[in-house]
């Protein structure tokens, strides 16, 4: 299969979700904004709030015959049409797909999830920095982070990037970056206040790094701490109103976290933005 970098207008193909809207309904501490979606073939990945920029950071693919087209996008938030805007990002060889990704607030930094498959079974990380311009450099697999048995997956970077967290096999580790640069650290197990069982999709921190918002099961789940070298709490239930949907994952909230974006698969994947009552 052949792969290509995404190049192409998007502004006139999206749209809100062809489904019925009150699927996407809750009874509990969200309110149902929109369903944000795409044409037939075109493929969301996970979506990421920005902490420096009221936008979305999330992935399209497209596929036509033997060629799969990808690439990273970010979406404004808060206005009635959105124009997406392609990153000028090269592909990574024998890795066909750009999946769930996260920044660095300068924008300086990109850390995306890659699979080799073109799905999402054994992912690997990958990294890529400005070159100098606005266009970034070819991802480069971080290499010491990924285990080729496990799935690595759900990055999230700290605002300053010097922090890098994300899911190994459902199982939270986070690693430093390399004082050059080029990589990060070995990475280590995320630290509770107590024996942590429960097995973490994906997760959202806000700027400080102290309070983190968890999916697991299909539920939200919240923990706190009171220094960013201080242990998590053990997670608590913040809200089980989506426990009925067929998939969730991929959550994030704006800066004044009051509106929450979600990544919601069923037939169609689609983005879907709440807001707290």
């Amino acid at each position: 299969m052949r792969v290509k970098i995404l190049l192409f207008a998007l502004t006139s193909v999206w749209s809100l979700a062809g489904k019925c809207q009150q699927e996407y309904q809750t009874f509990g501490k969200f309110k149902f904004v929109e369903a944000i979606t795409f044409p037939v073939n075109y493929t969301p990945g996970p979506a990421q709030h920005l902490s420096h920029a009221d936008s979305l950071l999330l992935s399209l693919t497209y596929e036509d015959d033997d060629t799969l087209y990808t690439g990273l996008f970010t979406i404004p938030t808060g206005v009635a049409k959105p124009e997406p805007q392609q990153l000028p990002i090269p592909p990574l060889e024998g890795y066909p797909q750009f999946l769930q990704a996260t920044m660095a607030g300068n924008a300086s930094l990109i850390v995306m999830t890659v699979n080799r498959f073109g799905g999402w079974i054994i992912n690997d990380m990958a990294m890529t920095r400005r070159d100098g311009t606005a266009a970034y450099t070819t991802p480069v697999l971080l290499q010491n982070l990924n285990d080729p048995a496990e799935s690595d997956a759900y990055p999230f970077l700290s605002a300053d990037g010097e922090r890098l967290y994300f899911l190994q096999n459902e199982r939270l580790m986070v690693a430093k970056a390399q004082a050059d640069g080029s990589g990060f650290e070995e990475a280590k197990a995320v630290q509770f206040e107590g024996a942590m069982e429960m097995l973490i999709l994906s997760i959202w921190m806000d700027k400080k790094e102290k309070t983190m918002w968890m999916v697991a099961d299909n539920r939200i789940y919240k923990s706190t701490r009171k220094r960013r070298d201080a242990a998590f709490s053990l997670p608590a239930i913040f809200t089980t109103e989506f426990e009925s949907f067929p998939f969730i994952s991929g959550l994030s909230f704006n800066k004044k976290q009051t509106d929450m974006y979600l990544y919601y698969s069923d037939d169609e994947p689609v983005i879907l933005h709440y807001q707290i009552k």
